[in-house]
C-alpha cells in the first residue's frame, strides 16, 4: 500500500517520470540487443506465424498518421509500425490481416466488432452447412 500511493500521485509528473524510466530501459535494451535477439525471436509472435493461424484485426486508434518504417514514432511500444510489419508477415504466411488506424480506416469491415461478427457468422454458416451435410 505504501508503494502504490507515491506512484499514483502526480498526474503529468508521474507520467513524465514513467516515460523517462521507460526511455532509460529502452536504451539499456537496445544496448543489449545482440544478446537479447535470440530471446526476442523466441517469444515474438511474428516468428511463430503459420497458414493455420486465425484472421487478425489490428487497430491503432491513437496513430496520428500513416505508419512509416524507420521514422521515430510518438509511442514506439504501441505504434502502427508494429502492426504494419505483423500484417506483412501474416499476409506472407497466407493469413488474413487487417490493419487500421484513423488515417486509414478499414473499408471492408469498419470496426473490430464488425470484423469479429463477420468471422463468427461465416464460421457459424460453415458449421451449419457441415452439420446439414452429415444428416444425409
Amino acid at each position: 500500500m505504501y508503494l502504490r500511493k507515491p506512484l499514483m500521485a502526480g498526474g503529468p509528473v508521474r507520467r513524465a517520470r514513467l516515460y523517462a524510466t521507460a526511455r532509460g530501459l529502452f536504451a539499456l535494451l537496445f544496448e543489449a540487443r545482440d544478446q537479447l535477439l535470440p530471446h526476442i525471436r523466441e517469444y515474438s509472435p511474428i516468428t511463430h506465424l503459420s497458414r493455420d493461424d486465425p484472421p487478425v484485426f489490428l487497430e491503432f486508434p491513437n496513430e496520428k498518421g500513416a505508419p512509416v518504417v524507420g521514422i521515430a514514432q510518438q509511442d514506439p511500444t504501441h505504434s502502427a509500425v508494429q502492426g504494419l510489419k505483423l500484417t506483412e508477415a501474416l499476409s506472407a504466411a497466407g493469413v488474413e490481416a487487417v490493419l487500421t488506424y484513423p488515417a486509414a480506416p478499414d473499408a471492408k469491415y469498419g470496426t473490430m466488432a464488425d470484423f469479429l461478427t463477420a468471422k463468427l457468422k461465416r464460421r457459424e454458416g460453415s458449421l451449419t452447412s457441415a452439420a446439414g451435410a452429415g444428416r444425409n
